[in-house]
């Protein structure tokens, strides 16, 4: 970490070099984003993304502008709220990069779905923020509601789309004149937006907050192959006969039990399958939901709050241990069990977008109370987090292990790369350079020059030969 106050000479040139990257690499793997948004628009977002990658703390628009430079912390806040430009115009640029993916490598694909919570508990007058329970801090706080609905091969997450939730009767409801939806609501418009945009995936993977039965009626209508978790208290209709053997019209086809009041039917684990793809236990039935209207099928993991196969993805509380077990719910009736729980284990890489994006990447960083502003910036730190995973592959020479590197690693060598301080080239400066900052601090202006993407702020150079005479003689002392 570059530790302040340094001199201008040596601001110029961190600035030059770690700007210079960050705008290569977007116009490398977003390069639509320059033809959509304006340029002065398209200029600040850049800066604005390489504070979010760059710096480790302090990625606010005040930090920004005093550690990186390159843009005033008053253009980066006007900027974030407002109306030049949309956030459908940053994540449409993200979801060409999946294009670009699938082109380059081909496999399978799906698509994750979930909400994050954002604490503002100092918070008062945001009116995006409400009320609501963190499992985290294990009480109540206010926070601002996200879903994001996130695309992945298994070795690349983009981000494609979000929406702020919004309490019902909150006052940026009233204010704007919009109606309330609920979570599974905001989820099924950003699956469709998916769908009317083309994106491949094979299946969608979510948790039991997105399993009601009208929800999953029109994800099977869409077509779309999905895979759940369900509660252990749901009812489920088993078939009790079939319908060529009742003996009368009054005997009933189907009988109503809930998963744990079936797991409770098989109390032994000799009476479970053991699967050591998987790692655990488990049993399948077929069942049936009341309005919904094909077979589904119901896969029970034997003691998955206390498996080791299973102890990054379950937390021990209350609930896991009444019923230990985990169910999962499908409506691909003909993948084997053992598919089913390796699908539903992918759903965990949509957990690790939001850790990497909260640590890393300023995701709770944003303080101002505008609406906007949060969706400005929420969009800002899934572009840059677009812009980190393509960046894996310069961060080491083997792409077998670009694909393991994570967020944070990639941001170390971003460190190690852009953020040191001398010269870029002169023999002492710390750290290994790349063909990117192989250049003089003159060499690099030029560059920016020609781009017309040099800072909006006086020269560097130039605001020391301006300092007023005190401040000279202060400094020099």
């Amino acid at each position: 970490m570059v530790t302040y106050p340094v001199s201008y000479e040596e601001h110029a040139v961190i600035y030059s070099a770690a700007l210079l990257v960050l705008f290569r690499a977007t116009l490398e793997f977003v390069p639509s984003l320059a033809l959509q948004l304006p340029q002065v628009v398209y200029r600040r977002v850049v800066i604005y993304c390489a504070g979010l990658c760059l710096l480790r703390k302090y990625q606010t628009c005040l930090g920004i502008e005093r550690q990186l430079g390159g843009c005033s912390h008053d253009a980066l806040t006007r900027l974030l709220n407002s109306k030049g430009w949309t956030v459908s115009q940053v994540m449409i640029a993200c979801l060409q990069s999946v294009f670009q993916i699938v082109s380059s490598m081909p496999g399978s694909c799906w698509l994750m779905l979930d909400d994050v919570l954002l604490p503002k508990a100092a918070s008062k007058r945001i009116l995006a923020a409400h009320w609501d329970y963190d499992y985290v801090q294990q009480k109540k706080l206010r926070c601002v509601r996200v879903v994001v609905l996130c695309w992945t091969n298994g070795l690349v997450k983009i981000p494609i789309s979000f929406l702020l939730w919004h309490k019902k009767g909150s006052a940026y409801l009233q204010q704007e004149g919009h109606r309330y939806r609920t979570k599974n609501e905001l989820a099924r418009i950003l699956v469709y937006k998916a769908l009317r945009k083309g994106v491949p995936f094979d299946y969608l993977l979510f948790d039991s907050w997105y399993a009601g039965v009208v929800h999953l009626k029109w994800y099977d209508q869409h077509g779309l192959r999905f895979v759940t978790a369900t509660k252990c208290n749901r009812k489920m209709r088993l078939l009790s006969i079939p319908v060529t053997e009742r003996p009368s019209t009054n005997t009933p086809i189907w009988i109503e039990k809930s998963p744990t009041e079936l797991a409770q039917e098989h109390p032994h684990t000799r009476e479970y399958h053991s699967y050591p793809a998987v790692g655990c236990r488990t049993r399948r039935w077929e069942v049936m939901l009341k309005g919904y209207p094909g077979f589904l099928s119901l896969v029970c993991i034997r003691n998955y709050a206390t498996h080791p196969a299973f102890k990054q993805i379950t937390k021990p509380v209350d609930k896991k241990e009444k019923d230990p077990n985990k169910y999962l719910l499908t409506n691909a009736c003909d993948l084997t069990v053992v598919e089913i729980v390796q699908w539903y284990r992918r759903r965990w890489d949509i957990e690790v977008l939001f850790r990497d994006c909260k640590q890393f990447l300023g995701l709770n960083a944003y303080q101002g109370r505008n609406v906007k502003g949060h969706e400005h910036h929420i969009a800002c730190v899934f572009l840059s987090y677009v812009l980190m995973e393509q960046m894996k592959a310069y961060a080491t020479s083997s792409q077998e292990k670009a694909n393991t590197l994570t967020i944070g690693q990639v941001k170390e060598w971003l460190h190690r790369q852009f953020l040191v301080i001398g010269t870029p080239g002169v023999e002492g400066t710390q750290g290994s350079l790349t063909e990117l900052t192989r250049y003089h601090e003159e060499e690099l202006i030029a560059l920016l020059e020609e781009r017309n993407l040099l800072p909006e702020t006086a020269g560097l150079r130039k605001q020391k030969s301006q300092l007023p005479e005190k401040k000279k003689l202060k400094k020099a002392a």
